[in-house]
């Protein structure tokens, strides 16, 4: 018997498995662009000259902010300048009010005659029995 031998075109099977396998990473690198963000998110709204809205947020490293002690003290001028007070403190009104307490409080007591009791509910002392 004699042999068929059969010629395979391995020239054609390893180009194509090469555009095979370059297509393969050329997707890869493609689907990882799309599906990864392209620059790291601040995960806080902020605008300049605003209240912080937020957590406290803590750096993840220290830092040494530089200033002398009279930079210091500037600052600390500068910014008792620009603060507005949520109050101002007068030691006057708290002696008023209770003043005025007391007097409305003593009104009412003797307008709804409440500091006299009937005689049923009086409470009488030893010395005023009669014996």
């Amino acid at each position: 018997m004699s042999r068929l031998k059969i010629k395979y075109n391995r020239e054609s099977d390893t180009n194509l498995n090469l555009i095979r396998k370059i297509s393969l990473i050329l997707a890869t690198i493609i689907l990882i662009c799309i599906f990864l963000p392209k620059q790291a998110r601040f995960r806080y709204e902020f605008q300049k000259g605003k209240v912080w809205d937020h957590e406290n947020l803590i750096s993840p490293y220290n830092f040494a902010i530089l200033k002398t002690q009279e930079e210091l003290n500037e600052d600390k001028k500068n910014i008792l300048k620009t603060i507005q007070p949520i109050y101002d403190v007068n030691s006057t009104i708290s002696r008023e009010q209770i003043d005025q307490f007391e007097t409305d409080l003593a009104e009412k007591w003797q307008t709804n005659k409440l500091d006299t009791t009937p005689q049923k509910y009086r409470i009488t002392v030893p010395s005023e029995m009669p014996y």
